[in-house]
């Protein structure tokens, strides 16, 4: 919610008209040099014009779905629960994680002294309940957390899917229209932003040099799927690190292994997806 919030005030600094809510789209219909959107906003039907149109509408969307996108990928076996509770650890603005023999524990901390915690089950869990939550905690990390207040309990599985292509035409795809990648690393959003700053610039580009543009968007396709593609792999080495395990012994190896420096900077790297966009893993 904050962070939508700010970049709504940014918005109307530039243009109060600029954001319509629920607003819907009904057609999308590109044209040689340009793209109409036929929409309905306040009961009324409208058409907006624009040379390159933007689908940024998450992983249902709308945008890429009318303009014939495939998006395939796979579903993960991996499931997990998690709820924000009051922050009564040691651990400040650092997040943990806890690799344990039944499975991944993680907790970030969130504004106004919460912290979220992440934990990883063996199948999916319809009605997530408090004490569920709170005794696998206790149990893997002996970390009591019963006597602190909730204020959000959920559960979700995993799963990592990819728009092909993400520019069609005039139509360009960014964020979660584009891709879905597992959460575990929390880096989903991020990648994003990532999206969006590379359009930027190479829209920039492409409005003050049209005739380079299929070129430029093509190379703008290729950076982002390959900034896509590493994250996804990078996800999937930490889920398959937070995995139920039966042989401790050689996960506890690696991961001492790689948290010995100069491996150290690197696995930090690359957990946090650093150099997504520039490395080939």
């Amino acid at each position: 919610y904050r962070t939508e919030l700010l970049l709504e005030q940014a918005l109307t600094k530039k243009n109060t008209s600029a954001l319509l809510r629920n607003a819907t789209v009904h057609t999308i219909r590109e044209h040689a040099h340009h793209v109409d959107v036929h929409f309905e906003y306040e009961g009324k039907k409208h058409i907006a014009k624009a040379e390159y149109l933007v689908g940024c509408d998450g992983k249902n969307s709308s945008v890429r779905r009318q303009s014939g996108i495939s998006f395939k990928g796979q579903h993960y076996p991996d499931t997990y629960i998690m709820g924000d509770f009051t922050d009564n650890t040691h651990f400040g603005s650092d997040a943990a994680i806890f690799l344990c023999d039944k499975g991944l524990i993680e907790s970030f901390p969130l504004p106004n002294n919460r912290r979220r915690w992440v934990v990883k089950t063996d199948n999916y869990v319809d009605q997530v309940s408090r004490e569920q939550l709170t005794s696998s905690v206790l149990s893997r990390i002996g970390h009591s957390i019963r006597n602190t207040e909730h204020t959000m309990l959920s559960s979700f599985g995993v799963q990592k899917l990819l728009a092909d292509p993400m520019v069609k035409g005039r139509v360009i795809l960014i964020g979660d229209a584009a891709h879905i990648v597992s959460p575990i690393g929390g880096q989903g959003m991020n990648l994003g932003w990532l999206d969006a700053c590379d359009l930027t610039d190479t829209l920039l580009q492409v409005l003050d040099s049209s005739f380079q543009a299929d070129a430029l968007l093509n190379q703008y396709q290729k950076r982002r799927v390959h900034a896509a593609k590493v994250a996804m792999r990078r996800a999937e080495m930490n889920m398959m690190l937070g995995r139920k395990t039966n042989t401790p012994f050689f996960r506890k190896s690696l991961v001492s292994l790689m948290l010995k420096f100069p491996i150290s900077k690197l696995m930090a790297h690359i957990f946090t997806m650093r150099g997504i966009e520039r490395w080939p893993i």
